[in-house]
């Protein structure tokens, strides 16, 4: 018995009681009953016990006291898992087991209660000593093979162990041969998505995943629909007993297969840099797992996009302090900060008024409009003529430009280099409409007059 061979010990013992009326044998087997949860047949050796011996005896109370403690921590945790309550269902549950460590049935109750807690890897604990337990039930198999694959993402061989132990006592379950060429079957379409994935194949991926048009259903909706198909009874196939309680509410939630599906379709999105239709699959991927990189990544690439340069940086320091050997993560952090910085500069292209990729001739357009509305005798003033002259200065100058286009303004003198025309004069650009004003030679650096300036028209600067 101290062998946990409790069904051969039973049988040895009751041998010897309809040989003889042996007290200790009968406390035995009572004993035994309670250790497997069989609290009826326990109750039924007791009361046989108490006809026929003293009921004073140590062991008899002791064991009657720990049956009626076992009752009671069942009743409890039953009650607590209907009112989902169920960390204290755990707990009863766990006090029934230290007096009946083999029951079946109390092994699957905790399993219940810590999967309706999301957490799997307890129920998978408890699970795998129901399978020790009951080695010839395939429902107990199926269970833990279902959790190992499609809630704990273990590897398919793995996950196999507990079906194929099922077909080797059983080689004609219809319910364990349906399991194996299910999980054969989506394995395969998952090994061809790593692989696309892992050879940025984010198209081919995208296919697989969530296809479109009249294209067969993608693995992310057969992984779902197997998932909720899990909390219905199988009769076809000879199971009277859903895999997954059905009280369990949005079970695919605790999913981790889906979790990596999900996280392949974010990547493959990202990847293509479509960030409008990265959005739904990302955007659920985050909300299923936080700290996935490329839920993440994809938050912090939309943020980006609508220049949002603080939000970014912040999300992308927090996912840097957990994955700090993560390329994909440090790369688009030193972008987010590159941006930020250069979102506290003054906005050069903006007091010209051109885009980002304007090209010389543009920026020589912009320049000369913008210095007829700045010109101080048409309403304009020295500080909006500085300003231009600031920001054409840096934006004709390649070297310059490439510098402020880095983060890096020439004009500041907190970047480190200073001002690159020296201190005192000014930039040459400011210094050639003031020489001209004095000179009488017009207001126009680029010699002549002003275009638009309608009829030949010049005008001088004059300051003070």
């Amino acid at each position: 018995m101290s062998l946990g061979q409790n069904h051969h010990a039973s049988q040895s013992l009751q041998k010897v009681l309809s040989l003889k009326d042996f007290d200790k044998a009968q406390i035995q087997l009572a004993r035994i009953h309670l250790k497997s949860g069989d609290y009826d047949a326990c109750q039924t050796e007791l009361d046989s016990f108490r006809k026929n011996h003293d009921k004073s005896s140590v062991d008899f109370s002791s064991l009657e006291q720990d049956l009626k403690s076992a009752q009671k921590h069942l009743k409890n945790a039953r009650s607590n898992i209907k009112a989902k309550n169920y960390s204290k269902c755990v707990e009863e549950a766990s006090a029934a087991i230290k007096i009946s460590p083999q029951s079946p049935a109390l092994r699957q109750l905790r399993s219940d209660c810590h999967f309706m807690q999301g957490h799997i890897q307890e129920a998978s604990g408890d699970l795998t000593h129901v399978t020790h337990l009951s080695p010839n039930s395939p429902i107990a198999a199926l269970r833990l093979s279902f959790l190992s694959y499609f809630f704990l993402a273990q590897p398919l061989e793995q996950s196999m162990k507990p079906i194929k132990k099922c077909l080797h006592s059983d080689p004609e379950s219809k319910a364990c041969k349906k399991a194996f060429r299910q999980l054969k079957a989506l394995e395969k379409e998952l090994a061809k998505v790593r692989n696309f994935s892992n050879s940025n194949g984010h198209r081919s991926a995208i296919k697989l995943l969530i296809p479109k048009g009249n294209e067969a259903e993608g693995l992310i909706e057969k992984t779902r629909v197997i998932i909720k198909e899990a909390q219905l009874a199988d009769l076809k196939a000879g199971m009277d007993e859903p895999l997954i309680s059905a009280e369990v509410e949005e079970v695919e939630k605790l999913s981790r297969l889906l979790t990596s599906l999900y996280s392949f379709g974010c990547k493959a999105y990202v990847g293509l840099n479509e960030l409008k239709n990265s959005q739904s699959i990302c955007e659920t991927l985050h909300a299923r797992d936080e700290n996935d990189i490329w839920g993440v990544i994809s938050k912090a690439e939309t943020l980006m996009a609508n220049e949002d340069w603080e939000q970014a940086v912040n999300l992308l320091k927090e996912a840097y302090s957990k994955n700090e050997d993560e390329e994909e993560i440090s790369s688009r952090l030193r972008k987010a900060q590159k941006g930020l910085k250069i979102s506290k500069q003054k906005d050069y292209y903006k007091v010209l008024g051109v885009p980002k990729n304007a090209d010389e001739r543009t920026l020589k357009k912009a320049y000369r409009k913008a210095t007829l509305k700045a010109h101080p005798d048409k309403g304009g003033s020295q500080a909006k003529m500085t300003a231009l002259n600031e920001a054409y200065e840096v934006l004709s100058n390649p070297e310059l430009r490439a510098r402020y286009d880095n983060g890096d303004d020439p004009n500041d003198p907190m970047s480190g280099h200073g001002n690159p025309f020296g201190g005192g004069g000014g930039n040459p650009i400011f210094q050639q409409f003031f020489q001209q004003a004095h000179s009488g030679g017009g207001g126009n650096p680029f010699g002549g007059q002003f275009p638009g300036g309608g009829g030949g028209q010049t005008f001088s600067f004059r300051f003070g």
